[in-house]
């Protein structure tokens, strides 16, 4: 029999070290609630204000923002996409965050580096939902700037699907091609979304 799901809880009072991923004792980082969690865990983030460069390459794993984006926020903390789903993290689901300051993963290119989703590169069929995607993208070009897809880059296979749900991307930038967002194969489809800027 499948074991359930777990819950893993996050919040800017918890503890990396001695935290369990309860909630009565949660982690402080996603990146470690990331790292502990199985297969179509939930990851729940308290509000407040976090910052990292995730890697997901576990399937359906679901990280959603208790309160919403306006009171959850994530800011990169490197050169490099906020959130980078690898093929095997298909099925994740990103939910309710504000998401900022991410540059794109850089990728080695006849101009030196390109840079490849800011805030979100999808590898793999995902879901974003009641998200704001703001400011990313931005820097000086070739250096450490989005070259595609400032909000969102897609770069699964051609039956891959990013379904991007009641967002709102402002302000994101690319030098050559997608300041919201780039495609190479898949799909992305906007739904109830807002795109300005």
């Amino acid at each position: 029999r499948e074991p359930e799901p777990a819950v893993i809880h996050v919040a800017v009072t918890g503890d990396d070290a001695s935290g369990t991923g309860e909630a009565s004792a949660p982690f402080a980082t996603i990146e470690k609630a990331i790292e502990i969690a199985a297969a179509g865990d939930f990851i729940s983030v308290g509000p407040g204000d976090y910052s990292g460069n995730f890697t997901i390459n576990k399937p359906d794993l679901t990280i959603s923002s208790q309160q919403g984006p306006l009171s959850t926020r994530i800011a990169s903390a490197a050169r490099d996409s906020v959130f980078y789903i690898s093929p095997e993290g298909v099925g994740t689901a990103i939910d309710g965050f504000t998401v900022s300051g991410g540059t794109g993963r850089p990728s080695p290119s006849s101009y030196g580096f390109d840079y490849y989703g800011g805030a979100i590169h999808a590898q793999a069929s995902i879901v974003v939902r009641n998200c704001v995607l703001t400011g990313n993208g931005a820097g000086t070009p070739r250096t450490d700037s989005c070259t595609f897809g400032g909000g969102i880059y897609s770069a699964g296979q051609s039956d891959d699907l990013v379904l991007v749900e009641n967002c709102l991307l402002t302000n994101n930038f690319a030098w050559a091609s997608g300041g919201a967002s780039f495609t190479e194969r898949s799909t992305i489809i906007f739904d109830r979304c807002t795109v300005w800027g």
